[in-house]
């Protein structure tokens, strides 16, 4: 039985981890929504927090340390210590993806943007296959409603305290004209 439930939070750079990541700190959870993420140092006891979220954006990192991380990995390190594991895969429009991934610099071009995409959901969809974690795919564009906010809190069950959403602005027409 589990001790604690994790939700997982994975994506191609510029999907949404952050926002969605923040949303799920928003409603309960203990974690951190920026780049530095507390978890990759120490994972907490189970117990310590009723529910933590761990955001991993695929590549992660910067210079050196960029890597592509193995989210089945991931997924076996919190079950392992007795956590229930649910994952959050975020999505967003490939074109924003990429002209967003270009306007961060986590890449030069559109081109090595997409490759990057590619190869970050060629690692998440086999880890949900080769894992018992329930998935829930979460869809950027789809979060500014905040009736689907509130469908994600239902989904990962963070319980019937979940009702404060936050304004997400389009983030996405700015790329469409560039």
């Amino acid at each position: 039985m589990a001790e604690g439930r994790a939700l997982l939070v994975l994506g191609g750079e510029s999907t949404g981890t952050r926002l969605v990541t923040r949303l799920c700190i928003l409603n309960g959870c203990e974690g951190d929504d920026d780049h530095e993420q507390r978890w990759d140092k120490k994972l907490p006891t189970p117990g310590e927090y009723p529910v933590i979220v761990w955001r991993r954006s695929i590549p992660h990192g910067a210079g050196s340390a960029r890597h592509f991380p193995d989210p089945t990995s991931l997924i076996q390190e919190l079950q392992a210590i007795g956590y229930e594991v649910t994952v959050l895969v975020t999505t967003r429009c490939w074109r924003a993806t990429t002209k967003s991934q270009v306007a961060q610099k986590h890449v030069t071009s559109e081109d090595e943007g997409l490759e990057n995409l590619r190869r970050a959901y060629l690692s998440v969809i086999p880890a949900l296959w080769m894992t018992d974690a329930p998935v829930h795919f979460v869809n950027y564009e789809a979060l500014r409603d905040e009736h689907a906010q509130l469908a994600l809190f239902r989904a990962s069950r963070l319980g019937p305290k979940t009702t404060l959403t936050l304004v997400v602005s389009d983030e996405n027409t700015k790329h469409y004209r560039a």
